[in-house]
């Protein structure tokens, strides 16, 4: 069974930040501008761990944002 984000997401956030997270394929991806970072998704488990996290650059991140509707700069979801 893969990793079911809608049943989950009103439960987590980002670790370091505490700003909401998307679902991009095997991560999660937390929505603080500043800090952009991703966690991976491993046995349908997310590795919530500052230390298993990767620093995304800023226009990866901001792509991301975009596909899943959210501001490019600020990560505030937009509809």
């Amino acid at each position: 069974m893969a990793f079911d984000f809608a049943a989950a997401k009103h439960m987590l956030t980002c670790p370091v930040t505490k700003t909401d997270l998307v679902f991009h394929e095997s991560s999660l991806v937390c929505c603080d501008p500043h800090r952009r970072l991703q966690f991976p998704v491993q046995s349908n488990i997310p590795r919530l761990l500052e230390d298993d996290s990767l620093e995304l650059d800023q226009e990866t991140w901001q792509e991301l944002m975009k596909l899943h509707g959210r501001d490019p700069l600020t990560g505030s979801q937009t509809n």
